[in-house]
């Protein structure tokens, strides 16, 4: 699925994103930056088939990396505070190919991949630009149990248990984006704050 950026009546040059540090993304330097993302995580060996686990923080350049896995492969959020045990848990129950963090983070001394057998691609980030490298190849799945047509699996908070893990179609995200946008009257005119983590359904 693609996702669109700004619309018929001129906002592709509008601001679509903003990050700490206040420098602005348009609409179409947004959907620009996606494509060449895209194009990049296809030849890293990555497809519409395959499921990517991304472990980043708070930078909204998250935002850029979650769309174009969102337009490439299935996405697979994770909370990137989770200790190396919850990690193991979490991705060892989940059809995963490859795993996204950034480079030079704690991640990156991890063992657990090689365990795993997961393909690592690494991203660095100086403002706006992200570029994406792997020194490994894409793994195939341990397991093959998500629905067809997943565009983005979540996991439930667990506090009852062991999380459970939610696979939702691009139709799912599309109809959440209208209702949310609906419910709150939202406009091209309204700048919105995001307090919530990537790895959540409302981030």
């Amino acid at each position: 699925m693609h996702y669109t950026f700004g619309d018929a009546a001129g906002q592709k040059e509008t601001t679509a994103l903003i990050d700490q540090n206040n420098r602005h993304l348009s609409y179409a330097d947004l959907e620009k930056q996606v494509h060449c993302l895209k194009l990049r995580f296809r030849e890293l060996g990555i497809g519409a088939t395959d499921s990517v686990a991304l472990i980043a923080g708070r930078n909204p350049v998250v935002a850029l990396l979650s769309i174009s896995l969102l337009e490439t492969a299935t996405l697979v959020p994770i909370n990137p505070d989770s200790t190396l045990q919850e990690l193991h848990q979490t991705l060892k129950r989940l059809p995963i190919q490859a795993v996204v963090f950034e480079k030079g983070s704690p991640h990156s001394r991890f063992d657990l991949w090689k365990t795993l057998g997961f393909h690592v691609i690494e991203y660095e980030c100086n403002g706006w630009d992200v570029t994406l490298s792997s020194n490994g190849q894409k793994s195939e799945a341990l397991i093959d149990d998500l629905p067809q047509n997943t565009a983005l699996v979540l996991q439930t908070s667990g506090t009852t248990g062991q999380p459970n893990f939610v696979p939702l179609t691009h139709a799912n995200i599309s109809a959440s984006i209208q209702n949310l946008t609906r419910s709150l009257k939202l406009s091209n005119h309204d700048l919105c704050l995001n307090m919530l983590p990537m790895f959540h359904v409302g981030g």
